[in-house]
């Protein structure tokens, strides 16, 4: 996209800025690359299902936990596409090598928090109170995406570079990169092929972390490719920049606390599932992993159009910020509503992926997980209103407000999760709870975007005078 888009008058060039067509050539390379992240997590159920009850029933649990530890510094650091997005919407290319190299800074931090991490997962999942088995195969699990933290944090943080200037190929190859090691490091590590040890639940997660590897080393090696280096001074600007390392910290970490609090809501949720019932557990986790196929490829339109909203905002143009953003949600909405009709209408079929169909043992889990997977049809059609709300307020740099509604509507949820465990309640009343309070979300999502109150935030120092006519807008 020319980026001269953006500046010039209204009803001239401006007009395909965000369009249907644009909007689905940015986000296409995004849907691939989450759609792999997304396969990355089916492969490894799958394999796990296919390995042990136990397996699949512990990889929900501790997978959260890791997220929730790392949510954080995701969040903070993988902001750096926020800041690159609109540096290139204010037409200061000079200023995002050092906020790349900003990010990667704060990846090294939080991969020491990770790796130190580690050393506690013994006593943390004894505390969760699950089965001996399961207990054991989370602890391993946790443990070993801790150990690989590294390539997580500066997937999320050099990835920026890219999604902020909508170069979205080069994610889409280094995903797939990243999960094709990963699918083929799960089939030899989980079972024992090729003559390797069989790893069970390590396996998995060893090869999650050698695909996270390969998809981190890709994307650094094209960071540095002489173009970038001459263009956005990606080694020039190598430098440790603490005024724009604190501003990103501002900004950032309201994002990442945010994600906190989402992932241990749900992190909650799933803990106290696993109480309830552990054949529902491992239904929630299987149905969990279908409901990514409805919600990855929306979070990959998102993030298009997050990035198309901040170099809009980087240019003084909310009004173009809208227009993405009401082209966004059609979109989202026409996949979602398919999504929720498939998981109501061919429910087995989708389930056969995961269970054996001619195994009598998987007879139960098969009747749990179709009931489960009517309350995910039932909010989906709300939650990718969810996903695009909350990456539009992101990408104008409404992450305090984003905090402050997202804490209260999370710390609500877990009450009443915990009050359901007090009276012992169903596997179902549970679900139903999340159903209501996906609901409640999108609805406050929806008011404070109609409120306007985000259009004029900015991240970034006050552009160049040509470019915003009238003087600079607003910071948070």
């Amino acid at each position: 996209m020319d980026m001269d888009d953006l500046h010039y008058p209204q009803g001239v060039r401006e007009v395909q800025f965000g369009s249907y067509r644009k909007l689905l050539l940015l986000a296409g390379p995004l849907i691939l690359s989450h759609m792999g992240l997304m396969l990355m997590q089916v492969v490894d159920g799958l394999f796990l299902a296919r390995y042990s009850k136990n397996a699949i029933a512990a990889i929900g649990p501790s997978g959260m936990t890791f997220w929730l530890l790392c949510g954080l510094f995701i969040g903070l650091v993988g902001y750096t596409n926020t800041f690159v997005a609109q540096y290139v919407g204010a037409k200061q290319n000079d200023r995002v090598g050092s906020a790349v190299w900003q990010g990667i800074y704060l990846s090294l931090l939080a991969a020491a928090v990770l790796l130190a991490a580690s050393l506690i997962a013994k006593p943390l999942f004894a505390l969760v109170g699950h089965d001996a088995g399961i207990q054991a195969d989370e602890v391993v699990y946790f443990r070993t995406l801790c150990y690989g933290g590294l390539g997580f944090m500066l997937s999320a943080a050099i990835s920026g570079f890219f999604a902020g200037r909508n170069d979205n190929v080069p994610l889409m190859l280094a995903a797939i990169a990243g999960n094709l090691v990963n699918a083929l490091g799960a089939w030899i590590l989980v079972f024992g092929r090729l003559g390797l040890p069989e790893m069970g639940m390590a396996g998995a997660a060893w090869a999650a972390v050698a695909g996270q590897g390969v998809q981190m080393l890709i994307l650094a090696c094209l960071l540095f490719r002489p173009r970038f280096l001459r263009e956005f001074g990606i080694w020039r600007d190598r430098h440790v920049d603490l005024p724009l390392m604190w501003r990103m910290c501002q900004y950032g970490f309201p994002n990442g606390v945010r994600y906190v609090i989402e992932i241990l809501a749900w992190t909650v949720f799933l803990l106290l599932l696993g109480r309830v019932d552990t054949d529902g557990l491992a239904a929630s986790n299987i149905v969990w992993r279908i409901n990514g196929m409805a919600f990855f490829p929306v979070i990959g339109l998102s993030i298009a159009v997050s990035m198309l909203v901040g170099q809009a905002q980087g240019a003084g143009r909310p009004d173009l910020s809208k227009k993405v953003t009401h082209r966004g949600l059609i979109l989202g909405q026409i996949w979602m509503a398919c999504c929720a009709l498939a998981m109501v209408a061919i429910p087995n079929l989708l389930l056969d992926v995961f269970l054996d169909p001619g195994a009598a043992t998987d007879h139960e889990l098969r009747g749990l997980s179709v009931i489960l997977l009517r309350f995910v049809a039932v909010y989906c059609l709300v939650d990718g209103l969810n996903i695009l709300f909350m990456s539009v307020l992101a990408g104008a740099g409404d992450t305090r407000w984003m905090l402050i509604i997202s804490g209260g509507l999370h710390a609500g949820f877990v009450a009443v999760l915990l009050a359901l465990s007090l009276v012992h309640a169903s596997l179902y009343t549970f679900w139903l709870a999340a159903t209501i309070f996906i609901f409640s979300a999108a609805a406050a999502w929806i008011i404070r975007f109609r409120s306007g109150r985000w259009e004029n935030k900015r991240v970034i120092d006050c552009p160049p005078a040509d470019v915003i006519e009238g003087g600079c807008p607003a910071h948070n």
